[in-house]
């Protein structure tokens, strides 16, 4: 069996790998690269388009029998948008999975349509691809659902991990993760976001819930929160905090639709996800544009019953000093509806390098100009250092393949049977 890393090997973001059996062979993710820390954002995506991945893209049979995405972040999927891969090439992903990334893609400015032949999976449930039995395991992470998988195939089993952390709301699939003996692993593909961010405080989602929650006691008004719309983890903390306070948790639809279908696919699946949902007395929607594009998603059922908590600007301008509210970058136009900014709250809730960009300069502005300091509190959706070493003391691999990191040498001070790939490089599994 061999492996190419495409991409991510020494950078974090637009994970791309290719493990390669007899006449078989699959891809690990197909991200969109992030860019890294000081550098500029650019537009033009069609230059990470992977063409000379054999029988990607085109409709000849080919050889590579699916793509395997781990959970619904663009530096893991975001390619699939870029150029329509072969339909004779499944992408297999959960029922969540894809509607998150449709509704994502048709929001955006492009309107993008996922065109590819989609194939479910379920966790813990084994299937074939080609030569490769794949077992997928929700993992913790920032996501709403994450996976990790394990690949057996020529007498090998691979483990990899996507992202993943334990500080979450998901920290018990994490422990059946731990739980699990999967017997011996002989390569694990692990991802070390964080062994670049070691001067990062350590904090966990419930350190998070009590950050923001004795803020928003002490506060006389609203508290806004920039935040990523697919953060569901910290959607559902803040849902939290407003039950807890007596306040409401006013979103978008957009927001609103996320969560509805999570609850909804989740139950058809026989689980019950712990998220804010219509349910909810404390959620309300706002009555903004955005709306009218949710309406067209073809979600009927969901949207109903989103727009059964839309409030109008009435009951907004009576009641938004007890309003919990998370914004995106573009939002600055209806913050703008809301009067007494001077008392309210404003939380950032992203990785600080985002905040180099100028759209989230805009916005930290925005709030300046009402005399109101930004207060930065994150956790990362990835594993800190101490449940790296974790992983690796309970999983044992007889080898360790850095991925998702900037800083690959430094699981070589960490462990001592790693071995650091260069992107394109093949490497045979002994």
């Amino acid at each position: 069996m061999n492996l190419i890393i495409h991409r991510g090997a020494q950078e974090i973001g637009g994970n791309c790998i290719e493990l390669q059996s007899s006449n078989s062979r699959i891809l690990l993710d197909y991200g969109m690269p992030l860019p890294k820390k000081g550098e500029k954002k650019q537009k033009d995506n069609a230059r990470f388009v992977l063409d000379k991945i054999d029988g990607l893209y085109g409709d000849a049979p080919t050889n590579l029998k699916g793509i395997l995405i781990s959970h619904t972040h663009q530096d893991h999927y975001g390619m699939l948008f870029e150029k329509p891969v072969n339909p004779q090439v499944p992408v297999y992903m959960t029922p969540i999975m894809e509607d998150i990334i449709r509704i994502t893609g048709k929001m955006g400015l492009q309107k993008k349509d996922l065109e590819a032949t989609i194939k479910p999976f379920q966790k813990g449930v084994p299937f074939q691809v080609g030569n490769f039995k794949i077992t997928a395991y929700l993992m913790d992470h920032s996501a709403a659902e994450a996976y990790a998988f394990i690949i057996e195939a020529e007498g090998k089993k691979i483990l990899y991990s996507g992202d993943f952390r334990e500080h979450g709301h998901k920290k018990n699939a994490f422990k059946y993760f731990m739980d699990t003996d999967f017997g011996k692993i002989d390569l694990a593909l692990i991802e070390g976001t964080m062994l670049g961010r070691q001067d990062e405080i350590e904090k966990t989602e419930k350190d998070i819930f009590y950050e923001i929650k004795h803020l928003v006691e002490k506060s006389k008004g609203p508290a806004f929160v920039l935040c990523s719309g697919q953060n569901i983890d910290l959607i559902t903390t803040l849902g939290g905090i407003a039950d807890k306070t007596g306040r409401y948790l006013l979103i978008d639809a957009y927001v609103g639709i996320l969560l509805e279908r999570i609850k909804e696919l989740g139950l058809k699946a026989g689980f019950d996800a712990k998220i804010p949902s219509s349910i909810k007395n404390y959620v309300k929607v706002m009555p903004l544009n955005i709306t009218k594009k949710v309406a067209k998603l073809g979600y009927a059922d969901a949207f109903e019953r989103v727009i059964s908590k839309e409030v109008n600007w009435c009951w907004i301008y009576n009641n938004y000093m007890k309003c919990i509210v998370p914004i995106r970058t573009g939002s600055e136009h209806w913050i703008k509806h809301f009067h007494g900014q001077q008392d309210s709250l404003f939380i950032y809730s992203m990785w600080d390098g985002y905040l180099e960009e100028l759209k989230f300069k805009e916005m930290t502005n925005l709030f300046k100009c009402y005399g109101v300091e930004r207060k930065d509190i994150h956790t990362s959706g990835h594993a800190f250092k101490s449940t790296l070493i974790k992983v690796i003391k309970n999983k044992k691999p007889a080898i360790i393949i850095p991925i998702h990191t900037e800083h690959p040498d430094k699981y070589t001070e960490l462990f001592p049977n790693v071995t650091i790939l260069s992107n394109g490089v093949k490497h045979k599994i002994n």
